[in-house]
């Protein structure tokens, strides 16, 4: 979270339905220690990790962004927040968009 005691200006957390997350993790070819054996847990454990990563993000203050939505709009919610925090990168963003 910190470097050096630097902390960042800005932190976005991509909320995945727990359902879904459950199904990318037993998707995947290799665990690690976290999720072992996710297939035999049920999604509330799932959900309560995800809430508790929640409460953390907003304690520190990131943005939650849905990830139900398009590729393009979650884009866009991600360099809304970006364009306000540094200026300078609305026009690099904008040229993205194009």
């Amino acid at each position: 979270y910190a470097f050096n005691g630097m902390l960042p200006d800005l932190g976005f957390m991509f909320m995945v339905d727990p359902v879904i997350g459950k199904q990318r993790i037993c998707e995947r070819d290799q665990h690690d220690v976290l999720d072992q054996q996710p297939d035999e847990r049920p999604v509330e454990y799932f959900a309560q990790i995800q809430d508790e990563y929640v409460k953390l993000a907003k304690k520190r203050g990131y943005i939650l962004v849905p990830t139900e939505a398009s590729v393009d709009d979650v884009h866009a919610v991600v360099a809304s927040h970006l364009k306000q925090l540094l200026p300078a990168l609305g026009g690099i963003l904008a040229k993205a968009e194009e």
